[in-house]
């Protein structure tokens, strides 16, 4: 995917010493907001990035750089943040990727580019799930319908007439396992050890079906269903 470097957008250079870190498959990606308007103009949201850079390196926080991984705009610009480094953007969560959507979204909705291009991220990043601000810290960020509409909703709008089947097989299951665990499903039968590679199937029932963070959880709680 394309993403704007920091470069680019003119970042000014690190206050302090940055951490590298390689995230692993399967990690959460952290989504987060920053408040006030929101931008489709690339200038404007350039600028809009490199005030949060300032604020965050400036004396009310006094960070070594911006918070937050990557950034995204209302037309679905992805800004390189600080990148692969240890961030700044939840305790005890900073040293999983983040991405901050430029904006409120208490009443309005996040634009259809943007949950594109975070949803795009969480792929490319191959992360596990994508978690709001707020599940870790007491605070109303990202927003209401950032949470409904990106955090826990359907990632793939296209394709909305394909058929549940269809979904898991595009997924990757076969027709035969498709049906067993749409049975399962339809009986109520759900297993609840986890196994090594649930993150890697919810990421590909997300990114390849479509499906919502509650029913991908459910496909891969039938599939672990043993009688």
């Amino acid at each position: 995917m394309r993403i704007i470097t920091r470069e680019a957008w003119e970042a000014a250079p690190p206050a302090g010493r940055l951490l590298s870190i390689n995230w692993p498959r399967g990690v959460d990606l952290w989504v987060h907001r920053s408040g006030g308007a929101t931008s489709t103009n690339p200038g404007r949201s350039a600028g809009m990035v490199k005030a949060i850079q300032a604020f965050h390196t400036g004396p009310e926080r006094g960070w070594s750089d911006i918070g937050y991984a990557f950034l995204v705009d209302s037309a679905g610009r992805v800004f390189e943040g600080r990148g692969r480094h240890l961030g700044a953007h939840s305790p005890g969560k900073n040293h999983e990727p983040s991405v901050c959507c430029l904006g409120t979204f208490d009443d309005e909705d996040p634009p259809l580019p943007m949950r594109r291009a975070v949803f795009e991220l969480m792929t490319w990043l191959e992360a596990g799930d994508l978690r709001g601000h707020r599940e870790n810290t007491a605070t109303s960020c990202p927003g209401d319908r950032v949470m409904a509409q990106i955090v826990n909703a359907d990632p793939a709008p296209a394709g909305a007439d394909r058929t549940l089947r269809e979904r898991l097989i595009d997924s990757g299951y076969g027709p035969l396992s498709a049906d067993v665990i749409l049975e399962r499903m339809r009986l109520g039968q759900f297993g609840t050890v986890p196994r090594p590679h649930d993150r890697e199937l919810i990421v590909r029932l997300r990114t390849r079906g479509g499906l919502g963070l509650a029913s991908a959880r459910a496909v891969v709680k039938a599939g672990r269903f043993r009688p």
